[in-house]
């Protein structure tokens, strides 16, 4: 699972991935998102996995985000594979 809180204007909402697309578009309408067909989102902090954290103060596709969420909660990989 990957914990990120993403930042729109002065608003903020954690999101835990991989979600599924009612869950994220209800997290984005919390923070008043206006255009919820783009996906790319101003990442403020990872909380989980610490290896992420580079992603910390970017521009991240939550859906990109939210397919390797499906990695990180598979048991098959494991975080070395990345």
């Amino acid at each position: 699972m990957i914990t990120a809180t993403v930042k729109y204007n002065d608003n903020y909402t954690d999101i835990e991935f991989p979600c599924s697309e009612a869950y994220l578009s209800a997290k984005l309408m919390e923070i008043h998102v206006d255009d919820l067909s783009s996906t790319t989102r101003y990442i403020s902090a990872i909380t989980e996995p610490k290896e992420l954290s580079f992603l910390k103060d970017k521009m991240i596709n939550l859906d990109e985000l939210n397919k390797t969420g499906t990695f990180y909660g598979d048991e098959r990989f494991n975080q070395s594979d990345f």
